[in-house]
């Protein structure tokens, strides 16, 4: 029991992790994608640092653009960088998040990681981590890892493991 319970706050801790990042689903932004002079599509104004999104399949296709594009602009490929350029140290426990989604991915921190190849299996690990849970299902990450892949122009072969 204390083995649960210990294991309960510690997810508690970090869905609520640095600057209120566990309220990423009340925002519609499940990556908890800080604002920038980006305007993404669907965000609409809200309070705080994070962005805000009208529904969470523009949050979602957000979270998707934003990875795709690690690999894209900065060579990202494997769990151990993504996660230093998606979580920075100062606001994170980069080696648990790390481990998160290494095991979630069923890879080791350093393995080659093809971002479009496995876009739903990292957006629910990275969900799940941000916010102590991932609610949505796997269609509606797939849509959304979808329309983030059209927006990004990737076509063909890369798309083969969206099911």
């Amino acid at each position: 029991m204390k083995k649960l319970l210990c294991a309960a706050l510690v997810v508690a801790i970090a869905a609520t992790n640095c600057f209120g990042a566990g309220d990423g689903i009340s925002r519609n932004n499940p990556g908890n994608i800080v604002k920038t002079g980006v305007l993404w599509e669907g965000q609409v104004k809200g309070k705080g640092r994070f962005a805000h999104f009208k529904d969470a399949h523009f949050g979602l296709r957000a979270l998707g653009i934003v990875l795709i594009r690690y690999q894209q602009y900065h060579n990202i490929k494997t769990v151990e960088k993504l996660v230093a350029r998606f979580a920075p140290a100062h606001e994170n426990d980069v080696s648990s998040y790390e481990n998160f989604v290494a095991r979630h991915l069923g890879l080791y921190t350093k393995s080659p990681l093809w971002i479009t190849h496995n876009l739903p299996d990292i957006m629910e690990a990275i969900i799940h981590f941000e916010n102590g849970r991932q609610p949505y299902s796997r269609e509606d990450i797939v849509r959304a890892s979808e329309a983030a892949l059209d927006y990004c122009g990737i076509k063909g072969y890369w798309r083969v493991a969206l099911n």
